[in-house]
């Protein structure tokens, strides 16, 4: 909780209820997203939690030079089966931004659908894209690339001929037996919030709305 907003904090105990959608996990709730291959293996990296950069570098390093692929499979919406994967991340409703180590941010958490995007191949320029610093739309990130799938589904089984599968869970390390289910839970979570509604989300300083509104008003025009 942020100090300087206390008050709106406790504007929250005379809120109004919004409900929310969650995740589940062969039984166990999630909020925001479960990742499979890639990003399994760095969370599962020794140096991830110390030095994240160079964990992501060691693991992308290894599936080029081994030009190995994560023994995934599961069926898109289209009724397209896969076998072998770099990523698969599922997400709690639809998600815009992107970069290799977080999805960024949702317009809405009420939307009932499960988000899944799939990384086939590794190739060059998906090696740039995934190291890059920069947050992007999730269809700008995409766009032009060869090995790249994504679809809405309300349910999802990944299955693997290893019995456990690490996956990150909400960015934090977890195993589970195959397969695993994943399920959306429309409305599951009851919250507070303050009367007036929710607040739009704070911009970055450089997004294009604020250096608009900036130059406006540095040179008076509308």
């Amino acid at each position: 909780m942020d100090p300087k907003r206390i008050v709106d904090a406790l504007e929250s105990f005379n809120g109004v209820e919004r409900r929310v959608d969650v995740g589940d996990i062969n039984g166990r709730i999630f909020l925001n997203n479960a990742s499979f291959g890639l990003y399994g293996e760095i969370i599962d990296h020794p140096d991830y939690r110390e030095h994240k950069v160079d964990a992501t570098r060691a693991v992308l390093r290894r599936i080029m030079e081994q030009h190995s692929l994560y023994d995934l499979q599961f069926v898109d919406t289209h009724g397209n089966f896969y076998q072998q994967v770099v990523s698969l991340l599922v997400g709690v409703n639809k998600y815009e931004m992107v970069h290799l180590l977080e999805l960024g941010y949702r317009k809405q958490l009420d939307g009932g659908v499960l988000q899944a995007s799939a990384i086939t191949e590794l190739n060059d320029q998906w090696m740039r894209r995934l190291l890059a610093q920069t947050p992007m739309s999730l269809a700008k990130f995409s766009k032009g690339m060869e090995g790249f799938a994504q679809w809405e589904t309300g349910t999802l089984r990944v299955n693997s001929s290893s019995e456990m599968l690490v996956v990150g869970v909400d960015g934090e390390r977890e195993e589970y037996v195959a397969p695993v289910d994943i399920s959306i839970k429309p409305g599951a979570l009851r919250l507070l919030v303050p009367a007036e509604g929710d607040r739009p989300r704070r911009m970055r300083a450089f997004d294009t709305e604020v250096v608009r509104a900036l130059r406006q008003e540095a040179t008076g025009k509308s």
